[in-house]
């Protein structure tokens, strides 16, 4: 029985092991940028105020898209105002999106 030293079994490995493939490319590349679509915009604006107890606290939660801005004050309540932009493609997915978007 012949003891095969770790370079050599090394050596041996890799001649055993298939030589990896390389993948080639079938699809032409598009000439054209896909054509942008004109979106109709409706903004609304929004105003609530909440009265709470000592040490109450507010949580926000955000669109994906958008900015918020928190100012403190010494009253007992928080005063909420919110410019809400939407977007698409017909007045009716607007009508649409305003229904759901309360």
């Amino acid at each position: 029985m012949t003891i095969l030293k770790p370079a050599a079994l090394l050596i041996l490995l890799l001649a055993l092991l298939p030589l990896p493939s390389r993948a080639t490319q079938t699809t032409k590349p598009s000439a054209q940028a896909p054509p942008t679509i004109q979106l109709l915009t409706r903004s609304t604006r929004r105003s609530e105020t909440r009265r709470f107890n000592y040490g109450g606290t507010v949580t926000l939660i955000g669109a994906p898209r958008g900015a918020v801005t928190v100012e403190g004050w010494s009253r007992n309540e928080v005063e909420l105002t919110a410019e809400i932009e939407l977007k698409a493609e017909t007045e009716a997915d607007l009508d649409q999106l305003a229904k759901v978007n309360t």
